[in-house]
C-alpha cells in the first residue's frame, strides 16, 4: 500500500471532530475501550481476544459480542466503516489477534494522554441532556442525577405512587434518556416495555414451550420469553445500554415470573441453567448492560404485600403528587405553561392540595390522586375541570370508598365547592 493510502487511512483518526466524538463517546468502553488501549500499548503486536476479555473481566464469547458494535460506532464518529485495527494471521493463516497501526497508536496515545477541552464539551452536553429529561417529566436536575445514580448502582429500580402519579411516563422517558433514544418518538431495540397481569408467567418473560405447526404437524419448540431476548441482544453489543421497561409489576405472581431471574438479579455475575434447558446448554447470565425499571401503583391494597425478595434486590423511587404541603410536579407544569392566567394556576393547585388533604385523612398518602389528572389543557376553563372531575377523578374516588356505608356523604364531600371552602393559600413560582 502507498503512502499516500495508508495516509487516507489516518485521515479519519487525523480530523479533529471525528476523533473527538469517539474519545469522548460513553459507548466507546468495556471490550471496546479494551481493544484500543491494549493494541496501542503494543503497537504492531498481536493482542488475543482472551487478553481483551481478562482487562474487562468477561468471557470470550461476551468480549467478541461487545467488538461487534465497534464498526458502527465508528461510523457514526469519523463518518467512514474505516477500521483502525489490523488482523495480523500466522504462518498457516490462523488468527493471532488484534493490532494497531504504531502511527495510529501514535494518534491514540497521544490523545489519551492530552486533557482535551472536549471533556469539557461532552460533559455540557451530557448536562443539557439531563436538563432536557427534568423539563420533559417536570422533575429537577437534582432528581434526575439521583435517579442515575439508583440505576447505576442497583441496576434496577420500581417507581411506585398512587394513581396518575407518572410512573409509567418517567420510567420510560428515562429508559429513553439511559439508552440515548430521543425523548419522543419511536423506540429503538435499546427499550423494552411490557406489562405484567396474573396470567403473565415465566414462559412469556424468561423461555417457554410454545406449540408450532411444520408440515401441517403439530410440534413443540423452546422459545425465548421477552427478557431473554433483550439479554441475547445486550450480550452481542456489551458496550451499549439495554433497558426493559416493566409496567405494573405488582400485578404479576413475582416468583413465577421470574424464576431463577430472582437469584441473577440479586448475583449479577453469577450463572444459571434455566428451567426448560437440557443438561449441558450454555448456563444463562444476565449481562451487566442490562437495566430493569419497573412500575407499581401503592393505591392497590390487593398487591401491596410484594414480594420481600423482590424488595431486596430493587431500589424504590416513589413519586409523590404531594411533598411537604406541596405539589412539586404540578406547580413545575403549571409554571411553565402560558396558556393560564396567575390566579387560575393558584386555584388549581389550592383544589389539588386541599383534595388530596382530605384523601389523606379519609384513606391515607397511597390513596391520593396524582399530579397527572389534571396535567390537561382543559383545566383551564371551569366546564373542562368539572369534565375531569366528573369522569376521571369521582370514579376513582368512588372505587375507593365502594364499601363505605356512608360513601354517597363522602363523595359529597369531594365537590370542587366544598373542597374549595376549605382550600388554604399558595404561592406559585413566578414562570
Amino acid at each position: 500500500m502507498s503512502e499516500d493510502d495508508e495516509e487516507k487511512r489516518l485521515w479519519p483518526l487525523r480530523e479533529p471532530e471525528g476523533f473527538r466524538r469517539l474519545k469522548t463517546s460513553r459507548r466507546l468502553r468495556g471490550s471496546g475501550r479494551a481493544l484500543f488501549d491494549l493494541t496501542a500499548s503494543s503497537p504492531g503486536q498481536p493482542v488475543s481476544i482472551t487478553q481483551i476479555a481478562e482487562a474487562v473481566g468477561q468471557s470470550k464469547t461476551q468480549t467478541h459480542g461487545g467488538l461487534s458494535g465497534l464498526t458502527k460506532l465508528l461510523k457514526a464518529a469519523v463518518g467512514t466503516e474505516w477500521w483502525p485495527i489490523q488482523f495480523p494471521k500466522g504462518p498457516k493463516g490462523e488468527p493471532l489477534g488484534y493490532s494497531m497501526d504504531p502511527r495510529v497508536a501514535a494518534i491514540w496515545n497521544e490523545a489519551a494522554s492530552e486533557p482535551s477541552e472536549d471533556v469539557g464539551e461532552a460533559s455540557r452536553l451530557s448536562s443539557a441532556r439531563k436538563r432536557e429529561l427534568a423539563d420533559y417529566t417536570n422533575s429537577t436536575t437534582e432528581q434526575i442525577g439521583e435517579l442515575e445514580e439508583l440505576v447505576r448502582e442497583k441496576q434496577q429500580i420500581v417507581f411506585e405512587g398512587p394513581p396518575g402519579t407518572g410512573k409509567t411516563f418517567v420510567a420510560e422517558a428515562f429508559a429513553r434518556y439511559w439508552t440515548g433514544n430521543e425523548l419522543d418518538g419511536d423506540l429503538d431495540d435499546h427499550v423494552v416495555v411490557v406489562q405484567f397481569h396474573q396470567s403473565y408467567g415465566y414462559e412469556d418473560f424468561v423461555q417457554g414451550i410454545r406449540p408450532k405447526t411444520k408440515s401441517g404437524r403439530l410440534a413443540y419448540e423452546l422459545k425465548d420469553g421477552i427478557f431473554k431476548d433483550l439479554c441475547g441482544e445486550a450480550e452481542g453489543r456489551l458496550d451499549e445500554r439495554f433497558v426493559i421497561v416493566v409496567d405494573e409489576i405488582n400485578r404479576g405472581n413475582i416468583s413465577r415470573v421470574f424464576g431463577e431471574l430472582l437469584y441473577l438479579l440479586e448475583y449479577r455475575k453469577k450463572t444459571v441453567r434455566l428451567a426448560y434447558e437440557e443438561k449441558g446448554a450454555p448456563l444463562f447470565s444476565i449481562p451487566e448492560n442490562v437495566y430493569v425499571l419497573a412500575t407499581m401503583n401503592t393505591a392497590d391494597r390487593s398487591l401491596a404485600q410484594v414480594d420481600y425478595a423482590l424488595r431486596r434486590r430493587f431500589y424504590f423511587y416513589e413519586l409523590a403528587p404531594v411533598v411537604g404541603g406541596k405539589a412539586p410536579y404540578l406547580e413545575r407544569w403549571l409554571t411553565k405553561d402560558q396558556r393560564f392566567p396567575e390566579e387560575r394556576k393558584e386555584y388549581l393547585l389550592r383544589l389539588f392540595l386541599a383534595l388530596n388533604k382530605r384523601i389523606g385523612v379519609d384513606l391515607g398518602e397511597n390513596f391520593m390522586i396524582g399530579h397527572s389528572y389534571l396535567m390537561n389543557a382543559d383545566v383551564g376553563t371551569d366546564r373542562g375541570l368539572e369534565r375531569i372531575w366528573r369522569f376521571a377523578i369521582v370514579p376513582l374516588l368512588n372505587e375507593y370508598f365502594y364499601n363505605r356505608q356512608d360513601r354517597h356523604q363522602l363523595l359529597a364531600s369531594y365537590a370542587i365547592e366544598r373542597l374549595m371552602s376549605a382550600a388554604e393559600p399558595v404561592e406559585v413560582a413566578e414562570t
